[in-house]
């Protein structure tokens, strides 16, 4: 691929760095800020410019893309005091990656410069999907902002799915999480159960998850089934929360998945799965 404009990044951590690296491979320049000195070093090595501000990023490039950890993360980055979002120029596209509230795309839409569009494309898989240049993207906004991007999004990312106007990609990446923490923790309770049984635990998850019982929260509770839980509680308790008040505020029937977040909030203590109905 030729090289065209810079493609600016900023969170280039666990998922991040895979992302910036097949960028990087598809021979797009790339301009990124990094704290860390060791990260600085590591994209460096690969060709990448190297910025001190998130605001030097917005400047230089058409695309932007931040991957970073929460709603907290992704305001500091775009609107704080040396943000990106604020000096990007008319015609630019952000790429929002971070898994968060639909109403801060929307909020940072409305902040963005006359002629500089958001999109909300959080991922969905693990970091060993974007290595292998495969991770799904849900996409949400303009259509032609989403082409505008896609070449470079392309070059980590399939399926690319357009899911409709700003935010609902964060809607759908939501209720995929909490579908996904449903399935988890039912992994948890079944690796518990079959050993309650007297049943081999990890061989009672290994044969589920090759049959119709089968999920990727159990696939992956089947690798550490004892501490898969703790792992993912740092990721999963903010999506988790999120979609509650995503659902409180919408209103509407929202079935046993409304339950489950008290449910996940447990955590180790003893607890049960939601009634089914009488």
């Amino acid at each position: 691929m030729n090289a065209g404009p810079a493609v600016g990044f900023i969170g280039a951590g666990r998922m991040g760095l895979p992302m910036v690296q097949r960028l990087r491979a598809a021979g797009m320049p790339v301009v990124a800020v990094a704290r860390r000195r060791e990260l600085v070093d590591q994209v460096r090595a690969i060709g990448v410019t190297v910025v001190d501000t998130p605001a030097d990023v917005g400047r230089a490039c058409a695309v932007l893309i931040e991957c970073v950890f929460d709603d907290r993360q992704v305001e500091e980055v775009l609107l704080g005091e040396h943000g990106a979002l604020g000096v990007m120029a008319a015609g630019s596209t952000v790429v929002l990656h971070t898994t968060g509230s639909p109403r801060l795309a929307e909020r940072l839409q409305a902040a963005a410069p006359e002629g500089v569009t958001v999109l909300d494309v959080p991922v969905s898989g693990p970091a060993s999907d974007i290595v292998a240049g495969h991770i799904t993207l849900l996409a949400g906004g303009p259509a032609a902002a989403l082409d505008m991007a896609r070449p470079a999004l392309a070059t980590y990312g399939h399926p690319i799915l357009h899911l409709g106007v700003l935010g609902d990609g964060q809607r759908v990446k939501l209720l995929n999480n909490l579908q996904f923490a449903v399935n988890v923790r039912l992994a948890r309770d079944l690796y518990r159960m079959a050993a309650d049984l007297g049943v081999d635990a990890a061989a009672a998850l290994s044969a589920v998850g090759e049959s119709s019982g089968r999920s990727f929260g159990l696939q992956m509770a089947a690798t550490d089934p004892e501490h898969i839980f703790e792992r993912l509680r740092e990721f999963l308790d903010k999506d988790v929360a999120t979609v509650e008040a995503m659902a409180s505020e919408h209103g509407g029937e929202r079935g046993r998945l409304g339950e489950i977040a008290p449910w996940w909030r447990n955590g180790d203590r003893k607890s049960t799965p939601p009634e089914s109905p009488r």
